[in-house]
């Protein structure tokens, strides 16, 4: 939906091109399925859905792979366009702990606006049982 949402690059371990899910039956909604890398079997969330958007898979999708809360997940985002260094003056932090965005980050004098997810809210902890009983 032409939005652009950011993520702390502490959070992912690393970014791979889009490649088939297998789906799990009985998974929820937002989870798409499973892949293998490398040999370690890895749920893959629809970020998308899970925002309350529209997936669309295309030759720019990408997986994040982001350890949250000592699982590994894949996250598909529709695109990963850069990693960037943003200067402070830029950043207006939530005062509230538990806010989906933990940050809005304002670039190019106002006509850009990034929300920053906080990934454990995102996935919380309710989330994360459910993506693990999937793997069981």
């Amino acid at each position: 939906n032409h939005e652009e949402f950011a993520i702390a690059i502490t959070d992912v371990q690393e970014i791979i091109k889009y490649t088939e899910v297998t789906p799990v039956p009985e998974a929820p909604q937002f989870v798409d399925g499973v892949i293998n890398l490398r040999g370690v079997v890895i749920p893959i969330v629809s970020l998308p859905e899970r925002l309350g958007f529209t997936k669309e898979i295309t030759p720019k999708s990408k997986i994040l792979v982001c350890e949250i809360k000592s699982e590994k997940i894949g996250l598909f985002v529709d695109d990963v366009n850069e990693i960037m260094f943003v200067e402070n003056k830029n950043v207006a932090k939530s005062t509230k702990e538990d806010a989906l965005f933990s940050e809005v980050i304002t670039l190019d004098d106002g006509k850009r606006t990034i929300l920053k997810l906080r990934i454990t809210e995102v996935l919380d902890d309710n989330t994360i049982e459910s993506i693990k009983m999937i793997e069981q």
